[in-house]
């Protein structure tokens, strides 16, 4: 873990808890709501529009924290997106934290995406459930490539906490706080993107949109909480 930040939630004053980051999230998705909702509110300071695509609902049956929370089709335009492009989501210039919970009903087919941030199926970075292990991946029109492909093995039935993070150039992935890999590549674009979660990209096609539910996503720009193995978050990422 990086000097002086702490994993996920920080205490304050009083005895509360909060995030000394929460000028740096863009995004901040509980899917909180009445079951089979596609309302999707983002608490972050930005307050970004978003909406479900396909059969992506908010679903009670199941959750990490709350009442609710994602439950994506397996399809392959079942999701969660941005409205528009903005430059909320144009993070690979610099420091950034991606990070949430998901929960997988089945590992099949052979490739679950879990999000992507790009304009088009041929340039985009992405994170995916590919074989059972977490994998990262990057592309330009001419470099499609996993960059940082994970070693525990992912079952079905059980929350898992994931994180990707960049520092200074360097790529970290994580799994349940344990470091899973890293990449020092270059090849992604720097530009204003959509940010899609829980499927592949905006125009869908295979491979399939991601197989059971999500929960907790947030997105902290020009800040990387994490740089060596941390303890994931024990409750639901504070709001202030």
């Amino acid at each position: 873990m990086r000097l002086g930040m702490m994993p996920g939630i920080t205490p304050v004053v009083g005895g509360r808890f909060g995030d000394p980051y929460i000028a740096n999230v863009v995004a901040l998705l509980k899917f909180e709501g009445a079951n089979g909702s596609t309302t999707i509110t983002d608490t972050s300071p930005t307050g970004t529009l978003w909406q479900t695509t396909s059969s992506a609902v908010i679903d009670t049956s199941q959750f990490k924290f709350g009442a609710s929370s994602l439950k994506t089709g397996q399809t392959t335009t079942s999701g969660v997106q941005s409205t528009t492009t903005n430059s909320n989501f144009n993070l690979f210039g610099g420091d950034f934290t991606i990070e949430g919970f998901f929960y997988p009903i089945a590992i099949s087919p052979s490739t679950n995406f879990l999000w992507n941030n790009g304009p088009d199926d041929t340039k985009m970075d992405w994170m995916e459930v590919q074989n059972g292990k977490l994998c990262f991946g990057t592309s330009t029109s001419s470099n499609w490539a996993l960059r940082i492909t994970g070693t525990t093995a992912i079952t079905a039935g059980a929350w898992y906490h994931w994180a990707l993070v960049k520092v200074a150039g360097t790529f970290y992935m994580f799994l349940n706080g344990n470091l899973e890999g890293t990449s020092t590549t270059t090849t992604y674009l720097v530009q204003d993107r959509q940010f899609i979660l829980g499927r592949k990209s905006p125009n869908g096609g295979s491979p399939n949109s991601w197989n059971g539910w999500l929960d907790e996503l947030r997105i902290t720009k020009g800040v990387g909480r994490y740089t060596a193995a941390f303890a994931p978050p024990t409750r639901s990422f504070p709001i202030f």
